[in-house]
């Protein structure tokens, strides 16, 4: 067991809107093994053993078709999402599952 393992991973929070308003992607990969990469941003460098923090705000919204790849983890990951949803929407424990790469969400 490492002591305070989750707070020391890496995490890239990519927030902005959607069709239903708020909306955040937050990418944890794991520390000094793996690195989170994003198809839109060739520039873009996770783990580099810098413990700084960066803020890059990006003047064109990136867009992405439903289905379409957003980035990949190249060792160890999860995803968190955090949204504001539809009113009328509702989870059931049939929602509450692991999604894997290529598996359809909810909506």
């Amino acid at each position: 067991k490492i002591p305070g393992l989750f707070h020391i991973n890496e995490r890239v929070a990519f927030i902005g809107r959607w069709d239903y308003g708020f909306f955040a992607m937050v990418a944890v990969g794991a520390t000094n093994v793996g690195s989170i990469k994003v198809h839109f941003d060739t520039e873009f460098n996770t783990n580099t053993g810098h413990t700084n923090l960066n803020e890059k705000i990006y003047e064109t919204p990136i867009k992405l078709a439903k289905g379409e790849e957003f980035g990949y983890f190249n060792f160890g990951s999860t995803i968190v999402l955090i949204y504001e949803a539809p009113v009328q929407t509702t989870l059931d424990k049939e929602h509450m599952k692991r999604v894997k790469m290529g598996e359809r969400m909810w909506m």
